[in-house]
């Protein structure tokens, strides 16, 4: 309830309106075919069955509808942000629960379902959607005008996503990653 409440403040913040819904990822309450743009950002993490959220969510997308997931990437060489520790998503289940479970008192990813881009790509395509770009997790302008070091780091950031080398490493190892798929024509 309270992300419906931030989501309506964030909302009037910038003079929109909208109608806000909780629902079950797996049993959206909505037509078939009514959205052009689904956005599923940090989300697929927090699901038990992210395959079966996906299939939903293509169900709702019209014709040649656009869907943007995010994630963090079980990868990366970042401290992992839902447990706050490196190199977690490196390791089997089993290990990742004994380890977390050891170093925080309780395992803070035993609900969690990593993800990575290529895990992402394969639940997406295995749905019939086509991607249309796979990239390291890009940042908003306003975020730049943070606290100056911050700042510069956001700017580093940015510059470094712009080579392709560096891209596709930022891609495998990064902190996190965007994935855009499209519905193929349902004719």
């Amino acid at each position: 309830m309270r992300w419906l409440v931030i989501g309506a403040k964030r909302l009037s913040e910038v003079g929109l309106t909208g109608n806000l819904v909780c629902a079950d990822a797996a049993a959206l309450p909505f037509r078939p075919n009514q959205f052009d743009t689904v956005i599923a950002a940090d989300f697929l993490e927090h699901i038990e069955d992210p395959a079966q959220a996906i299939s939903a969510l293509n169900l709702q997308l019209a014709p040649e509808g656009i869907i943007y997931f995010s994630a963090a990437n079980r990868y990366t060489l970042a401290p992992y942000p839902l447990a706050g520790m490196w190199g977690v998503g490196f390791l089997p289940d089993k290990l990742r629960h004994q380890y977390v479970l050891a170093r925080k008192r309780v395992d803070t990813l035993r609900n969690a379902t990593l993800m990575s881009p290529s895990i992402l790509s394969r639940l997406v395509e295995r749905e019939g959607l086509t991607i249309i770009s796979r990239a390291p997790l890009s940042i908003p302008p306003n975020a730049a005008s943070l606290a100056t070091i911050r700042s510069s780091l956001i700017k580093i950031y940015r510059a470094l996503r712009k080579i392709p080398v560096v891209r596709e490493l930022m891609l495998l190892l990064g902190p996190a990653f965007e994935v855009v798929a499209q519905q193929k024509n349902k004719t």
